[in-house]
């Protein structure tokens, strides 16, 4: 119960923040007749709807699946720059077909011819370095004093 009732005031606090920052209720305080207080709160219920309103319709588009950001129909939807070197043509899925190469882009209307693809440059390859061996190097020599630690088995005392 306890835990409830910090839940509810924790909400009502952050509703209180939210709606004096959006302006959605103005107190105003006045001092009254025989040394009263008198304060009073407006509360804009039209704001209050048209940003629930405003509020909902962003999760939707954030909870759709992302057809409406890229639809060019809808004013103001943000469209990706066309990285250099693209065409910036949308068709619809279906309404175009390449040829066997990928040389060819046929689509409603014409064709597009596009040039071959420069090969990669080759990689470097480098001489082996100093140090470099096929084979694993050796193991270090043991140091005086220290047990020997063989492959698998108990350890051993050290050499005399």
């Amino acid at each position: 119960m306890k835990n409830l009732l910090a839940l509810a005031a924790a909400a009502f606090l952050i509703f209180a923040g939210i709606g004096w920052f959006r302006g959605w209720f103005h107190v105003k305080s006045e001092p009254g007749a025989a040394g009263k207080q008198h304060i009073e709160i407006d509360v804009d219920r039209t704001k209050i709807q048209d940003d629930l309103k405003k509020g909902k319709e962003k999760v939707h588009d954030l909870l759709s699946d992302g057809k409406d950001q890229t639809n060019p129909s809808k004013p103001g939807t943000p469209q990706a720059p066309p990285t250099p070197g693209t065409v910036g043509i949308t068709l619809p899925p279906g309404s175009f077909q390449t040829s066997s190469d990928g040389t060819t882009i046929t689509f409603p209307g014409g064709s597009l011819e596009l040039p071959p693809l420069p090969l990669p440059p080759p990689t470097p390859s480098l001489p082996p370095g100093p140090g470099t061996a096929s084979l694993p190097p050796s193991p270090p020599p043991p140091i005086e004093g220290l047990p020997v630690l063989p492959p698998s088995g108990p350890i051993l005392p050290p050499p005399k």
